[in-house]
């Protein structure tokens, strides 16, 4: 039955901030997330997306240099998720580094220098997101058209997207042999086919062959 306000100066004291620094502190926190108004509200009375936005303030207050986060957009509606994506980056250009842990593979994109891939408790990808992207290139395809574009061999994955096919293609499988394939199909017809840079959850799914909703990533993003 803690209240908002006093619940956050505690957690920051908790982590050795002098309760009057805290205090100071949190007033423009507060506001920056639009929960002033809400400060001397019970915690369980706030609505999903106003105690994750709490959850955030109490990992930022005391300023610590490693920010450790897990699945920090959870119950965000989009202007808040652009806000809270605002103050990382913020933190980041202060030079403080960030682990996240998510499911949300666009997100690891987007905020993350920095990649650990786990699929069933195991690594299966290391290293930055560059890299990776760079060391995957051609294994992702993109086509329009008309036809039968379903079961090809080496294609792991189909996604369209606007109009066009996206697809994720096995280690080892060369894009001409999809091209070929498509070449004789009865009742196709090609309009646009090209290779495309492949997003972090169609590199997900070509090491480990199932949706990326089974594995998670963390990022780190560092100055």
């Amino acid at each position: 039955d803690q209240k908002l306000e006093p619940t956050l100066v505690y957690l920051a004291t908790l982590k050795g901030l002098d309760e009057k620094v805290a205090r100071s502190r949190l007033g423009g926190w507060l506001e920056r997330f639009d929960l002033a108004e809400h400060r001397h509200k019970k915690v369980k009375e706030l609505s999903k997306g106003m105690q994750q936005k709490a959850q955030i303030i109490a990992t930022l207050l005391h300023e610590p240099d490693l920010i450790v986060i897990d699945e920090p957009f959870s119950g965000l509606d989009p202007v808040n998720t652009r806000l809270v994506k605002q103050v990382f980056a913020e933190q980041r250009e202060a030079g403080k580094a960030i682990i996240m842990s998510t499911h949300q593979m666009h997100q690891v994109e987007e905020l993350c220098n920095r990649i650990v891939l786990i699929d069933a408790g195991r690594t299966v990808l290391y290293g930055a997101v560059n890299e990776i992207k760079r060391n995957f290139a051609g294994n992702a395809i993109v086509l329009e058209g008309q036809g039968d574009f379903s079961e090809l061999p080496g294609v792991l994955e189909t996604r369209k997207h606007n109009g066009a096919y996206h697809m994720a293609l096995a280690v080892g499988t060369d894009p001409q042999q999809v091209l070929q394939q498509l070449a004789v199909r009865q009742g196709t017809r090609l309009e646009r086919f090209e290779l495309a840079e492949p997003s972090l959850e169609d590199i997900f799914v070509n090491v480990v062959g199932h949706k990326v909703g089974n594995g998670e990533a963390e990022g780190v993003n560092h100055a």
